[in-house]
């Protein structure tokens, strides 16, 4: 969390991972069935870049937690599929697929029970920061990665003079420390950082900005749901989101998330020539 005196309040990232020794407390999964509409945005915005590269291919989804990601990737691959180690959160996953093409299984990411380059596309969004062994579950990544396959992977970055009271969280990452980690695994690395935009920052200002003025000093009266409440009717009405939230090369080592696409070969398509590590 920020230091005192320190305003957080245009953070909109939810955090995800698993339970157990993946170290996840319950309400750091984003179901869409109980977040608020922006929060489910925040979530599927890394989705969207997976499944523009899944077109007919097969796809693996690490830490799929509810499957809305999987689901979302599934509908342009050839197959995908969804692993978590929680059984029962499989099991609500599986019953929300019925109508997709999305599969789901229990599996710890660190030790992947699929053969050598069986996915071309692979996502684990937000869950690095989550596990003991960071460096088995690339690798398991890796092994599992075709060998033109996409990789891409995200987790939130370590701010300095911040420190993170989520005890889920085993370790956060500096941009520094998460390009080198994935740098070590992979040869060629694209690096995003993914934060909420400004017209995000001005739309909540709406709802907070009476707070600022609260003469009858009642704001911090408000409990989280009145907050949800206010957030959801007030201001973030709109039937997209997607203009809230940025991907951008130049702001990976400020951005509040940290985003990367790798692959063992050369990456096509972002319009200028391909670097390595």
């Amino acid at each position: 969390m920020p230091p005192r005196g320190t305003s957080a309040e245009f953070y909109a990232f939810p955090v995800y991972g698993r339970r157990e020794n993946f170290h996840l407390q319950e309400e750091e999964r984003t179901d869409p069935q109980k977040h608020l509409d922006i929060a489910y945005e925040a979530h599927m915005v890394r989705y969207r870049r997976a499944a523009a590269r899944a077109a007919s291919r097969k796809a693996l989804d690490i830490g799929c937690g509810y499957g809305a990601g999987t689901r979302e990737i599934a509908r342009e691959a050839l197959f995908a599929v969804g692993i978590d180690r929680d059984r029962a959160t499989i099991i609500t996953a599986s019953g929300r697929a019925a109508s997709s093409p999305a599969a789901f299984a229990v599996a710890d990411a660190r030790e992947l029970p699929f053969a050598d380059e069986t996915f071309d596309v692979i996502s684990a969004f937000e869950v690095m920061e989550h596990l003991p062994e960071p460096e088995r579950f690339l690798d398991e990544a890796r092994r599992t990665l075709t060998r033109d396959g996409d990789f891409f992977i995200s987790a939130p970055r370590q701010r300095p003079g911040w420190q993170s009271e989520n005890p889920g969280h085993l370790r956060e990452y500096t941009a520094g420390e998460f390009s080198d980690i994935v740098n070590s695994r992979f040869e060629y690395c694209r690096f995003f950082g993914l934060e909420e935009t400004e017209e995000f920052k001005q739309d909540f200002r709406r709802i907070t900005k009476w707070a600022r003025l609260d003469i009858f000093g009642i704001a911090h009266l408000l409990g989280k749901r009145m907050k949800k409440f206010l957030l959801r009717h007030l201001v973030l009405k709109k039937k997209h989101h997607a203009q809230y939230f940025s991907i951008s090369q130049d702001r990976f080592e400020i951005a509040s998330n940290l985003f990367a696409h790798c692959s063992k070969t050369p990456i096509a398509g972002y319009g200028d020539k391909e670097a390595g590590n």
